[in-house]
């Protein structure tokens, strides 16, 4: 793999400066690792952003519940989690209108740990306008479906909303119409003839049928299904009868320092006179290529780009293997990550405006009275209030409410009958410059301090630093049981710092490493 096709991610995100807004999107989150390096630099370089993250809504509630969070965690940023399907797209955005500028990075790596600084991932990098407006209206039109309309969070977003029925649609989702449809038409559009389709991914549905025979329609003279050794749940029975379908291995994921896992997700189109990449969020399931949101599948983001390929294939050593050797290979993923005990109410965000009102956006699925419990960081109840609940999505005001309120629920009977919400102050975090707040001071001192020989660890030693403190939520186990532009691309994964390739149009599809 050549070296200006690998990008240092977490770098690239922290040396990111004078934003106005700066939004993340990710299924797994791990606060510790992003309130302890990411927040800390986002905040020195972005002092007047406004930090959102979007996450799937029941890994959230199990952060809550696990209390796996720092002091800043959901306080000082806004956390918000996106129910109802697996919420699964992976999109970095940070825009300033003061400086007429933006960046993206759109790929297969969460905001974790693992996600940033171990796994091999792939990211499509990108400072494309139209597509940065593109991301922001999926965004917005996320927030629409979670929150009230009057919420404060919309004046920090709506700034950079472009209303233009000419605009591109550079960014794919599953929305309206399945993501595997398409990109299929567009790839039937751009290449005259397929050679070659060369499908990458960690998670597969146990059917393949489905969306084999959606890639056998476009003809290609070829499909590689390609796999990573004991990281894959591919069944082989599921493809046996397509003749022009070949099962692969993955053996350039290793290097001397570390086995990295694959968790890149991407399906590369060879022409004849040109290629194309399919990169995202998007597994190889049916949930996540064949589906729409409202049809039960989850919600992904991805990109059609055009790029030649042969790096990538390079650098990742394919080759062929039998049927058997598949079978061996395949491991056991823990399917109940993004599972949850399910309850009729959920807060989706708490938010103290700047009158110092408490503003709860919440979902019910019935009509009741319960309590409002209100807590201090330490769980102490400040205060509990009498609250009745309404059918439907609905915004609340709470006045005068003490400065101590860290976290909030509804009860029943002296029982939860919601998840466990911490309350953001967006306001109150802008004038916050730098945050460190991990409960061993002493020791953080320590790891971002000096090396013995005077230079600064590496972000990779950084990293199994704090995997021992990491989440105990697994990076991506994608739903993958079967349901009734502009840029180039880098590989994200093993942390050793190298140079980046920049084109004119500054746009770039890596590795992060």
């Amino acid at each position: 793999m050549a070296e200006q096709n690998i990008i240092d991610l977490p770098k690239k995100i922290t040396e990111q400066k004078n934003n106005d807004l700066i939004i993340f999107t990710t299924y797994t989150f791990d606060p510790i690792f992003f309130d302890a390096y990411i927040l800390k630099k986002l905040k020195e370089n972005n002092p007047k952003a406004a930090i959102i993250v979007l996450m799937d809504s029941k890994l959230k509630s199990k952060l809550e519940e696990k209390k796996d969070f720092t002091a800043q965690s959901g306080s000082t940023y806004a956390l918000i989690g996106i129910s109802e399907n697996l919420f699964h797209p992976k999109i970095f955005m940070f825009g300033s209108k003061s400086k007429k500028k933006e960046q993206i990075f759109l790929g297969s790596h969460n905001l974790t740990n693992s996600g940033l600084a171990v796994n091999l991932e792939l990211c499509f990098s990108s400072n494309d306008n139209v597509l940065f407006e593109n991301c922001i209206d999926y965004v917005h039109s996320l927030l629409k479906k979670n929150l009230s309309p009057n919420h404060q969070l919309f004046k920090k977003i709506e700034p950079f909303i472009v209303n233009s029925k000419t605009k591109d649609q550079r960014l794919l989702t599953n929305e309206n119409e399945p993501i595997l449809d398409k990109c299929l038409r567009d790839v039937s559009k751009q290449l005259k003839s397929i050679d070659e389709i060369i499908i990458f991914s960690p998670f597969f549905s146990d059917n393949l049928k489905p969306l084999l025979e959606k890639i056998m329609a476009i003809n290609p003279t070829e499909v590689k299904l390609c796999i990573q050794k004991n990281n894959h749940d591919l069944n082989p029975a599921s493809v046996v009868s397509f003749n022009r379908l070949s099962l692969n291995e993955i053996t350039g994921a290793d290097t001397k320092q570390h086995r990295r896992s694959l968790h890149s997700k991407f399906i590369v189109f060879r022409g004849t006179d040109k290629d194309l990449i399919l990169i995202g969020s998007p597994n190889f399931t049916r949930p996540a290529l064949l589906e729409t949101n409202s049809g039960g599948g989850n919600f992904e983001s991805a990109i059609l780009w055009e790029q030649n390929s042969d790096d990538f294939i390079d650098f990742l050593k394919i080759k062929p293997i039998s049927e058997n050797e598949v079978k061996t290979s395949q491991r056991e993923f823990d399917r109940s990550v993004g599972s949850q005990t399910k309850t009729d109410t959920t807060i989706v965000f708490a938010f103290i405006d700047e009158f110092d009102k408490l503003q709860i956006d919440y979902k019910s699925k019935t009509q009741k009275s319960v309590k409002l419990e209100l807590y201090d960081e330490d769980q102490v109840t400040v205060s509990t209030i009498d609250f009745t609940l309404e059918k439907g999505i609905h915004s609340t005001y709470i006045p005068s409410v003490s400065s101590k309120i860290n976290e909030i629920c509804f009860t029943e009977n002296d029982k939860r009958v919601s998840n466990l919400t911490r309350v953001c102050n967006l306001e109150k975090a802008l004038n916050i410059r730098s945050v460190f707040n991990l409960k061993d001071t002493g020791a953080i001192d320590g790891w971002f301090g000096d090396n013995e020989d005077g230079t600064k660890p590496d972000l990779y030693d950084l990293a199994v630093i704090l995997s021992h403190v990491d989440t105990a939520i697994s990076d991506d186990p994608d739903d993958s049981t079967n349901s009734t532009d502009r840029g180039n691309t880098s590989v994200s994964g093993e942390i050793r710092p190298s140079g980046i390739r920049k084109t004119k149009s500054n746009k770039r599809t890596c590795l992060s490493k």
